[in-house]
Formats: structure tokens, sequence, C-alpha cells
């Protein structure tokens, strides 16, 4: 015997469907709101990631510098990135591509210092 109850095609249960309730709101059968508390999460993990990203960012810049493994132009664009992403925070739409963008950078220094070596 299967635990599932949904019916023979496969479908899921009744409670899990999904009604169109109070102009359009989405809600499940037994009449609570979907989304509740959506936008609050994502903005919440959204500021709370790039703070994140901003301590990388200054972390590897910081240890860059203080080993010596980078110059000052990766080291300038690092400490304003992370100015950018600990400042702005997600009020500019597309600010969490600055992450990306530093990362690129870096890693294109990497591969030109090590093929200079090779």
């Amino acid at each position: 015997m299967s635990c599932h109850r949904g019916d023979r095609n496969g479908a899921p249960p009744r409670a899990a469907t999904q009604l169109r309730v109070r102009g359009g709101e989405r809600a499940t059968a037994d009449g609570r709101p979907q989304g509740f508390g959506g936008g609050f999460a994502r903005t919440l993990l959204t500021t709370y990631a790039l703070r994140t990203a901003a301590v990388l960012v200054f972390t590897t810049s910081a240890v860059g510098r203080r080993l010596g493994v980078l110059p000052r132009p990766v080291i300038a664009a690092g400490t304003a990135a992370g100015l950018v992403l600990l400042v702005v925070s997600s009020a500019v739409p597309r600010s969490e591509l600055v992450l990306p963008a530093w990362a690129l950078l870096v890693g294109l220094y990497v591969l030109r210092a090590a093929r200079r070596t090779a």
C-alpha cells in the first residue's frame, strides 16, 4: 500500500493544491496565504548575502595585499567593490553583479600571472 494519496494519474492530494481566492491571491486548500512573508525574506537574505560578499571581498583584498600577491589596482578595485556591496546593498538594481565582476578580475590576474611564470 502506498503512502501517496493522490489519484491514479499522479496528481497531488487535494490539501496540496492551490486555489485562487480574494482577487487572485494564492492560497492552499485550507485557506492560508501561500506567499506570506516572501518579500521580507527575500529582502533580508539579499541584504545579508551582499554584506557577506563585501566581507569576502575586503578579506581577500587584505590578504592579497599583506602577502604581496595582488597588485595595487586589483586591491583598489577590491576595496571599491567591497564598499559598493556594503553601502549600496540591494537599493541599486544589479548591484549583486559587483562580486562576480571582481572575482573575474582577480581570476584573470591570477591566470595572467601564472602564464608569465610558466
